[in-house]
């Protein structure tokens, strides 16, 4: 097995067992409807990088309620920091509509820690993201999975992670334009506005 299916496997080994061991999921599903999505969903993971997002019962823009759930994530073992943003009442351009946390946690030994964005969304938000990794899991190959996790791991910074906002570009580039090449996905995301590559 590539060494970069193996880190993949063994990242999402460690996703699986913060979600169901360390407690996250049972607190995640105390408050709405979740979805773990992104590289997690994908099995295309090359760090400790989780994105979830949550539709909050009965309103998922709840400023209280969503610090009641940070307040619940905070005291689990290893939380190193969380940030709030609120982009639901007081939207941006480049980020979701909705309330979110960003949190840090401890990963044992390992110097890079786990990085949590929890996103509580509209119901609708949620369906529209999930239909479209939907399409790029149908798209997907293992073939595919190889070269985006090649990239992946060919574009880690000094600080052990993938370039901001990185993600969904390098799906498109390999699944939707047929890139094959670091170099051309590189031009890719510099076409998009990606720098520091």
């Amino acid at each position: 097995m590539d060494d970069v299916l193996k880190k993949a496997d063994e990242l999402r080994k460690e996703t699986d067992d913060l979600i169901h061991r360390r407690g996250l999921g049972q607190i995640l599903s105390s408050f709405g409807r979740v979805w773990y999505r992104g590289s997690y969903e994908l099995n295309t993971m090359a760090w400790a990088d989780l994105d979830i997002h949550i539709v909050m019962e009965p309103d998922p823009w709840s400023v209280d309620e969503f610090f009641k759930l940070g307040a619940r994530i905070a005291s689990l073992e290893g939380v190193i920091s969380m940030k709030f943003d609120d982009c639901a009442h007081h939207p941006r351009d480049v980020l979701p509509e909705g309330l979110y946390w960003g949190t840090r946690m401890a990963r044992g030994k390992s110097e890079i820690p786990w990085k949590i964005d929890l996103w509580s969304t509209r119901s609708e938000l949620l369906e529209r993201d999930k239909l479209r990794i939907a399409r790029v899991k149908e798209r997907m190959t293992e073939s595919h999975r190889r070269k985006i996790l090649k990239i992946k791991h060919s574009l880690l910074t000094p600080e052990g992670r993938t370039p901001d906002s990185t993600g969904r570009h390098i799906y498109d580039a390999i699944l939707f334009k047929g890139l094959e090449t670091l170099g051309e996905v590189k031009d890719y995301l510099r076409a998009k506005g990606i720098k520091d590559l």
